[in-house]
């Protein structure tokens, strides 16, 4: 029958080259991931028996969002409905065979560790909730930044309700403690220059990818993390940064402020994706060359780039004063 994992990955490749579209594309990595964490369960419940509760899979990061690219690390976590140190076990154990899986199917290991196979991202609902608890209060960069990556969880295997649940209880501790939405907003201000002050594009100017612009520091960070911010304001659950633009648009307020930013991240979605197909590593996946532009589209470039650096000025406002539409 030959290995599982790596006749998934044939048929990924295959048919990831094939996307029209970034929904197309993301679609694909859903079913793949699926099909990847049913092996891995297999495997598990043929060494160990059967899972000892019910659990919840998710996806974070752009996979979290439905905004991988054609070549995407992994990002995930688990939540089980057992405080039993035996649940722990097992799960850490499905982790880490799930991690695996992910990796020879052609998802690297997420470098910061974001995966279920660590116990910080595989834990009993009631250790998510302390541990949720613990980054509100401890307001650190990097409990700050966990909570921002948790908050764009979204179900692939099992119930959404856990993680909704989870989600909520940043609401309520935002709602009674409104200055700590500006303690986010720190923590997501600092994106990589993509123009210079004469309006100039600032692509990399050593290494592997001199010449080539960041689309995701310079380009896209700054329409995500404005938009994760304003929609944990709303308390909206939305994870894709698309839906989160359309349901603020709902509003009348946000419908005048985002309109011509949501038209300029869809562009820079579609030319991210373009770009990500010719990608042969993950490294590259990232990079635009500015010698393969023309001049048109070197300035629709600058202005969508400028676009994110606005767009995170309006957010920055809108927090600091407390706007509400």
């Amino acid at each position: 029958m030959g290995n599982p994992y790596k006749q998934l990955k044939a048929w990924r490749n295959s048919h990831l080259q094939k996307a029209k579209t970034v929904t197309e594309l993301n679609s694909i990595h859903d079913q793949v991931m699926k099909q990847s964490f049913h092996l891995s369960f297999e495997i598990v419940k043929k060494k160990y028996g059967p899972a000892p509760c019910e659990f919840t899979w998710f996806l974070v990061g752009s996979g979290g969002r439905g905004e991988q690219a054609k070549i995407s690390d992994q990002d995930h976590g688990l939540i089980f409905h057992s405080n039993e140190k035996e649940a722990l076990d097992y799960f850490l154990l499905l982790g880490k065979e799930v991690s695996f899986g992910l990796n020879v199917i052609g998802y690297p290991y997420c470098e910061g560790n974001v995966m279920c196979s660590t116990s910080l991202w595989c834990r009993s609902e009631q250790s998510w909730s302390n541990q949720i608890n613990k980054w509100l209060q401890d307001e650190t960069f990097d409990s700050i930044r966990y909570l921002l990556i948790f908050f764009d969880a979204r179900m692939i295997i099992g119930q959404s309700e856990s993680i909704h649940r989870l989600k909520n209880q940043i609401f309520q501790y935002i709602q009674y403690n409104p200055d700590f939405l500006g303690r986010l907003l720190n923590n997501t201000m600092h994106v990589k220059k993509g123009v210079g002050i004469f309006h100039q594009l600032l692509p990399e100017t050593y290494g592997p990818h001199s010449g080539a612009i960041d689309l995701k520091q310079a380009g896209l960070l700054p329409y995500i993390n404005s938009v994760r911010l304003l929609a944990i304001k709303e308390r909206l659950l939305d994870t894709s940064t698309l839906s989160r633009f359309q349901l603020l648009m709902k509003q009348e307020y946000f419908r005048h402020v985002l309109s011509p930013y949501h038209t300029y991240f869809q562009e820079l979605v579609t030319i991210h994706f373009k770009n990500s197909l010719k990608a042969n590593t993950y490294d590259e996946v990232h990079y635009l060359s500015l010698k393969d532009l023309s001049k048109e589209e070197k300035g629709r470039l600058k202005k969508i780039i400028l676009g994110g650096k606005k767009l995170m000025n309006e957010t920055k406002s809108i927090i600091e004063k407390g706007v509400n539409p």
